[in-house]
């Protein structure tokens, strides 16, 4: 649709600026946002439609404006003529999917280093060949479907490293499932080998703690460049208002064309020949009508999404943009949001919760290249799991062996910062139950009686 060929065979871009400013537009919307299926929504939500020029008839071919789908952005973005490239062999015949009677069965999309021919500068451009290479890595990574391998288009489930976590036991992409009794709490799971070979499963981790700690550390990461990632968001708000703007005008002087081009053709008529002035007439009002509809809508729109951004809005922002936590778990910053936040700054997460005893240890790829590791202490289901289980029952032993009763020894490993498989506080039921399993007899009180089994309060 961007390109048109000319009677001469010389290849130009398409010369109506509306058609140009569009596409540019469609381009600038994918950088932004990351899926086709935001680039639609965002078009749809701005009632900006998609040209198109069906080819049908005798030349030429007249544009026609259609709603934006997702299926005609997903078809645009790896066309190699948008970056000014001419390409063969795109698709290729792959055996092993033909069916039998049917001959455009197995066709398949080619990698492009298997085309058999791709010349670069041929065409004019509306985008660069870098920037088409990155549109076409991000699509590929948004299929996230076997056999592909990608972290997939952040979504808005709960889980916030959902398809950037990589098991550290077998460096497969995690899966991500919900458990609990409302479904909606995440794990990430690494299932594969049991799913397709019967092996064992290699681990499951309970996504809260390790997405709350990767949270923290990416926070602090970006402290030193809030300031700047509050200027960078300000001139990309300033600029897409911009984009809008002129999107705005061109569609007005569309309309206002029509318009006038109808009333051109209603007075270029006979008067004497009224069947043919009474259509022209009709169709120059819908015509006019269809400008008054325009300008309501452009007036709509400017209430609602000033072109300028006042001084204080600007103070807003940045004040918002220096308090990136703010900005985190504000109501409003969705979990699609925080994930592509995530994204921008984190390559992949790697987990391994059975490389220590009741702790998760992860390590985390970022964008930049560099890595670091880190460790979280996990809920465990059994006192055999405990993050610091040898340490609590020799120390136990020790208070024991210095006649400390349970209510005692539960109040030392509380003041020290010991805490349960559970992460919660020593009680004397607590220690009770652990001297049992270990053997330790009750200590007597004032040296009398042996303590009793159950205490007034039930300990």
């Amino acid at each position: 649709m961007g390109l048109e060929r000319q009677r001469d065979g010389v290849v130009t871009l398409n010369p109506d600026e509306a058609v140009q400013a569009r596409l540019r537009l469609i381009f600038a919307k994918f950088t932004a946002l990351g899926s086709a299926q935001a680039v639609r929504t965002s078009l749809a939500r701005e009632q900006l439609r998609i040209p198109s020029r069906p080819v049908h008839g005798p030349a030429p071919h007249d544009t026609v404006w259609n709603p934006p789908r997702s299926s005609t952005i997903r078809r645009m973005l790896p066309n190699p003529a948008y970056a000014g490239a001419y390409a063969y062999g795109q698709r290729g015949v792959d055996p092993a999917r033909q069916q039998p009677g049917r001959r455009r069965s197995g066709v398949v999309q080619m990698p492009l280093e298997q085309w058999a021919v791709c010349l670069q500068d041929v065409y004019p451009a509306s985008i660069t060949w870098d920037t088409y290479l990155a549109h076409r890595a991000r699509l590929q990574a948004n299929r996230n479907w076997s056999g592909q391998g990608g972290p997939g288009v952040p979504r808005e489930g709960k889980a916030l490293l959902q398809g950037i976590a990589i098991c550290g036991r077998c460096g497969r992409r995690m899966q991500l499932r919900y458990s609990g009794p409302q479904g909606d709490f995440p794990v990430y799971r690494c299932g594969l080998e049991a799913q397709d070979y019967g092996g064992a499963q290699c681990q499951e981790v309970r996504a809260p703690g390790v997405d709350q700690a990767v949270a923290a550390l990416v926070l602090e990461a970006l402290v030193p460049e809030r300031i700047a990632l509050a200027l960078e968001a300000l001139g990309q708000l300033e600029c897409e208002m911009d984009a809008l703007e002129q999107q705005w005008q061109l569609r007005l002087e569309r309309a206002r064309y029509e318009a006038q081009r109808a009333q051109r053709q209603y007075n270029a008529a006979e008067p004497e020949h009224r069947l043919v002035a009474r259509t022209l007439e009709s169709q120059w009002e819908a015509a006019l009508r269809a400008v008054e509809s325009a300008e309501r809508d452009y007036e709509t729109w400017t209430r609602d999404n000033r072109a300028h951004i006042t001084a204080q809005e600007q103070q807003e922002i940045l004040s918002i943009g220096e308090d990136l936590p703010r900005v985190w778990h504000a109501e409003t910053t969705t979990n699609a949001d925080r994930k592509h936040l995530l994204r921008l700054v984190v390559q992949e997460v790697i987990v391994d919760q059975k490389r220590f005893r009741g702790k998760v240890w992860f390590q985390i790829n970022w964008q930049t290249g560099a890595s670091s590791e880190h460790e979280i202490i996990r809920h465990a289901v059994s006192d055999r799991e405990h993050s610091e289980g040898e340490r609590v029952q020799e120390r136990i032993g020790q208070l024991h062996a210095q006649r400390q009763t349970d209510r005692q020894i539960a109040a030392v490993l509380h003041t020290a910062g010991y805490c349960t498989t559970y992460g919660q506080r020593f009680r004397p039921q607590n220690i009770w139950y652990l001297r049992g399993k270990w053997g330790l007899p009750n200590i007597k009180e004032r040296g009398l009686q042996p303590d009793r089994l159950r205490w007034d309060d039930g300990a």
